[in-house]
């Protein structure tokens, strides 16, 4: 009997795949191969904040990888931040690329945004803890965020809030008070004002996946059958983001100009066939026993939920009929 349920639920899983094909590759990318977790990170960064401020936003013209005392630095950072949620994880084989363009500081309007990139790529192996047959890892540390002031070659990349944008955006300049000129200022989905622009702004960093706050569990799942994998993309998404705007009223017409900067970064992770989650712990099942279980338990709950609808909705039909003529044979 369990076997006939089990293929009846295989059957509902391939007819979800080919109805919900697998999403793309994410900007934050955790992949699970054996025990360890592959990390990229990519983050693409733009700002026109420049033809406001004249100044810079951004560091410019940075085309190379972290090497040496940077390097280490930026190894130290990222263990520390994944160590403060999971303090059995060890971060290994890092790789950091940066580049960035050169803003045109005497454009003022139409300019061409100027962009920032970054590309990290490592490893984060916890000790496997097996219990029964079954594997897990705390992926907890998801969330990551880099607070420090990481440099390459004595230049600050990551303090972009506190090393640039605060000085080109001045609180004396957005929040004086002149007729038909207003302006709105937000901070990572903050509401900034005199009083507080500064320290929300002094937050601001390069590396911040810090909005990743719901549990692995809660995210979009999906099954890829060509590579035999499972994916679960994340509903909300990492960077930061500043914003000044300036509205302009003038013989009864108004007109806004942005200043913006941040950056966007998608997020996803992916695990085998075999891997299960509760929260932000993934299982994964070295006997076998337990996945049938759990897609038993994934499919048919949705399934009994239809049929009791179902049921439901036959009975209030029926309820709902107008009583038939009485046969002549009965009389």
């Amino acid at each position: 009997m369990k076997q006939k349920q089990l293929a009846f639920a295989i059957l509902i899983v391939l007819l979800t795949i080919i109805i919900f094909p697998p999403a793309s590759r994410a900007d934050y990318n955790l992949e699970l191969q054996g025990d360890t977790f592959n990390v990229t990170w990519t983050i693409n960064a733009s700002q026109n904040i420049t033809a406001f401020s004249h100044t810079l936003v951004y560091p410019p013209n940075l085309n190379d990888s972290l090497t040496g005392s940077d390097l280490s630095a930026f190894v130290s950072a990222l263990q520390t931040a994944v160590r403060q949620k999971v303090g059995s994880a060890l971060v290994s084989n890092v790789a950091v690329h940066l580049i960035s363009t050169s803003p045109n500081a005497s454009c003022s309007t139409a300019c061409i945004p100027q962009w920032l990139n970054a590309t990290v790529k490592f490893q984060v192996r916890e000790p496997s803890q097996t219990s029964n047959g079954v594997v897990h890892y705390d992926l907890s540390w998801k969330n990551i965020l880099l607070s420090e002031d990481l440099q390459m070659a004595g230049v600050s990349f990551n303090l972009l809030g506190q090393k640039y944008i605060l000085a080109a955006l001045p609180a004396s300049v957005l929040f004086q008070s002149i007729r038909g000129i207003s302006w709105s200022v937000q901070v990572n989905g903050h509401s900034a004002f005199k009083g507080t622009y500064e320290n929300l702004t002094d937050s601001v960093v390069l590396f911040d996946m810090s909005n990743l706050k719901t549990p692995l569990q809660t995210w979009t799942h999906s099954f890829d059958p060509n590579l035999q994998s499972q994916t679960w993309v994340s509903p909300q998404r990492g960077g930061f983001n500043t914003s000044a705007t300036e509205t302009l009223t003038e013989a009864g017409e108004t007109s806004t100009q942005a200043y913006l900067s941040g950056a966007t970064v998608s997020a996803q992770v992916s695990a085998p066939r075999s891997a299960a989650v509760n929260g932000d712990v993934v299982f994964i099942d070295l006997s076998g026993g337990i996945w049938d279980d759990l897609v038993l338990a994934a499919v048919l709950a949705p399934l009994g939920v239809l049929v009791s609808s179902a049921v439901l909705e036959t009975r209030v039909l029926r309820r709902s009929r107008p009583p038939g003529r009485t046969s002549r044979k009965n009389k």
